[in-house]
């Protein structure tokens, strides 16, 4: 399936005050490097679902909700990029932790807007709960 995601709010993100350039590049080269290394990005292990090595946790989060616990809109912007340029969908953004929630709800939690709507354009979900 070809599609052609949005951008209008990826570059709004991109180009907001409490977006660190520096710091992407920074996330942006060692992700390159690991990628490389076959660390990341290969036909086995996506992009995002792979876990940092020794990162694994009880919780079952990928290295996107690593990077939304710790506030890393760079890491997050980086991580979706990435993902986009190796493989043909980008499902995982949806994947779910052991508390059931996706980066989505963790972004929207925290009120962090721009990457919220930056998700979204992605084809981020929030989860739905059903009691």
């Amino acid at each position: 399936m070809d599609y052609k995601l949005g951008t209008a709010a990826r570059d709004k993100l991109f180009h907001s005050s409490s977006f660190c350039i520096r710091k992407w590049e920074l996330e942006n080269e060692e992700m390159r490097e690991q990628i490389k290394n076959g660390k990341l990005g290969t036909e086995e292990k996506k992009v995002i679902h792979v876990l940092k090595e020794n990162r694994k946790t009880k919780y079952r989060g990928t290295n996107l909700h690593h990077a939304i616990l710790s506030e890393n809109t760079e890491k997050i912007f980086c991580l979706v990029e990435c993902h986009k340029e190796c493989h043909d969908d980008i499902f995982e953004i949806n994947l779910r932790d052991s508390f059931h929630k996706t980066v989505l709800d963790y972004s929207r939690e925290k009120g962090m807007d721009l990457l919220s709507d930056y998700l979204e354009e992605n084809t981020a979900r929030a989860s739905i709960n059903v009691e």
